[in-house]
């Protein structure tokens, strides 16, 4: 779902995504550390950015357990260096060594579907569906109009019917 494995080799917009120019902004400023680093209290507000849709899902609870993996400062170093890493392009390393490993052919054999919010405004739908259909020409791409980038929070309804439909479709093989 909402994703970009970075592996299918297809074009991408020379344009940034809303999200990563909200990065780079922030990066610039100066404020970004400050703002990641405080998901425990930030992290609805920082999920409309990215393009949370659903916000009658939000209640105390829902609250809990998005901020609860962030108690501190140190629990968001992922949160603030990955899209760091996508920023500054650090990230490309670990997919070339991904690529020289020779596992990508094992990863194209696998049963693939795609799940999309097209409201996505971290990741440029048509760069995700790309690069996802050079991996796995064959496999289904599901797009979701009125989805975002956390389409499992928007679509809940109609993602775990699609989800268990692709397991009794794909069923789990033993003798890998």
């Amino acid at each position: 779902m909402n994703t970009l494995l970075g592996y299918g080799g297809a074009p991408r917009s020379e344009q940034a995504s809303e999200w990563f120019a909200w990065i780079a902004k922030h990066q610039e400023a100066g404020t970004l550390e400050g703002i990641l680093g405080e998901l425990g209290s930030t992290i609805l507000s920082v999920m409309k950015i990215v393009g949370f849709e659903n916000s009658s899902a939000v209640d105390a609870t829902w609250i809990r357990a998005y901020s609860a993996p962030f108690p501190d400062r140190a629990s968001c170093i992922g949160s603030l260096e990955f899209p760091l890493d996508v920023h500054f392009k650090r990230i490309q390393p670990f997919i070339m060594e991904g690529l020289a490993t020779g596992n990508l052919d094992k990863v194209k054999a696998k049963p693939a579907m795609l799940a999309y919010g097209m409201k996505d405004r971290a990741i440029i739908p048509a760069d995700a569906i790309a690069d996802f259909k050079a991996l796995f020409p064959k496999a289904p791409v599901n797009e979701f109009e009125d989805a975002s980038h956390f389409c499992q929070e928007d679509i809940p309804h109609i993602l775990v019917p699609l989800i268990h439909q692709f397991i009794q479709m794909n069923p789990l093989r033993t003798n890998r």
